[in-house]
């Protein structure tokens, strides 16, 4: 970093304490850009005759940013620093402003409430779209910013006899939003999840079980071999006996976490197949693993994932398999074969991964009201479709 900045190392102590105070300058300084940039959107806004379109345009140019990648890659740094992690919440709180000012014009009365509660859920699905965009080769996009058009602009108008909940206003009928019959004539397949830990020696899962408890402790940058033998019980020489070397163990652990937590989905579906108000058991599922000890620790996962060609694949991988496990929760919702590919699914997913952002990243009254409305919206796209 000094070779970079043509200074000497001791300019880090002098300026900054120590390398920690550095990165935390850094970080505050990237936020406070994001924030200065959300800002300019708004002054943007208030001079465009579609405001819900220009929104959409400023999505589509941010997604491809320099600065979106750089918020992605601290977002994990931000969640487990005490000073930094208001910091974030209160970016993500501008950039939740930006979208209530493009829906304010189109929202009046009973659908004033609805439109903050659209601004979170389309702020939430913009961050988990950014997500997406850097692992999976060409998303997209136009297909879930269409739909996101479409959405917002039919629940501002022929939507806002409902409040937030799901109970009718007093002025208008309530809008349909009732469950479709369960499906027939159709086969829904759970898809497969292949379980890594399967067939090996009890004491290289205790070490890979161990490399869990910890990153989900401590992080994934901050594991040492020294550390995961301690917790498994075991002799430093284990990990290379069966993993060939910390790398070898890291993948095969990174393998297990994306296992468990789709083969737990899977589990949970299959529960649902009787069950009459699926999406709302699921989407409870969903909002459970946001706001579970996990998320921080799935972010970091992510973003170390993403530096290589070899990581983003096995991402883009286990993103297929969750887009195929929440289109067959919607398939099971509305009666018919629902592709992994479809706008609704994405939609789903991403804004799934925008709100385990916002939890860990601070108290937020409104995920609960998000998560509520994300189901009506689903059913309603899903009817008439």
């Amino acid at each position: 970093m000094t070779k970079a900045a043509g200074l000497d190392k001791t300019a880090i102590r002098y300026y900054f304490g120590d390398r920690d105070g550095l990165v935390h300058a850094f970080v505050a300084s990237v936020l406070a850009q994001v924030a200065a940039d959300a800002a300019r959107s708004l002054a943007e806004l208030e001079t465009a005759e579609d405001r819900i379109a220009a929104r959409m345009d400023q999505h589509r140019e941010w997604l491809s940013s320099r600065q979106a990648t750089l918020l992605i890659e601290l977002i994990p740094v931000t969640m487990r620093d005490e000073r930094l992690r208001p910091l974030l919440a209160e970016s993500l709180l501008r950039q939740r402003e930006a979208e209530s000012l493009a829906l304010a014009p189109h929202a009046s009365g009973d659908a004033r409430r609805l439109a903050d509660i659209l601004a979170t859920l389309v702020s939430a699905g913009m961050l988990g779209l950014s997500f997406r965009t850097r692992i999976v080769v060409e998303p997209d996009i136009e297909a879930v910013l269409g739909l996101w058009q479409r959405v917002i602009r039919c629940w501002l108008t022929s939507c806002d006899t409902e409040d937030v909940s799901g109970n009718p206003a007093r002025s208008k009928p309530s809008a349909a939003v009732t469950t479709a019959p369960r499906p027939e004539g159709i086969e829904l397949q759970l898809p497969p999840v292949p379980d890594p830990l399967q067939g090996l020696p009890a004491s290289a899962v205790r070490l890979v079980r161990g490399t869990q408890e910890l990153a989900r402790q401590i992080g994934w940058s901050a594991l040492t071999v020294s550390a995961v033998t301690s917790r498994a019980g075991l002799q430093k020489p284990a990990v290379s006996y069966y993993f060939g070397d910390k790398a070898g163990l890291i993948t095969a652990t990174v393998e297990s976490v994306f296992h468990d937590e789709n083969a737990d989905e899977v589990r949970h579906l299959a529960r649902l197949s009787g069950t009459e108000n699926v999406l709302d058991v699921h989407l409870a599922h969903l909002r459970s693993d946001a706001a579970s000890d996990w998320s921080v620790p799935y972010m970091e996962l992510i973003t170390f994932l993403m530096r290589e060609r070899s990581g983003r694949e096995k991402l883009a991988e286990w993103i297929t398999l969750y887009g195929r496990i929440n289109a067959y929760a919607l398939s099971l919702e509305c009666g018919r074969l629902i592709d992994p590919s479809d706008p609704l699914v994405l939609l789903t997913g991403d804004v799934d991964d925008g709100l385990a952002v916002r939890c860990a990243s601070g108290p937020d009254d409104e995920v609960t009201e998000a998560y509520s409305l994300l189901a009506r919206v689903l059913r309603r796209e899903l009817l008439d479709a």
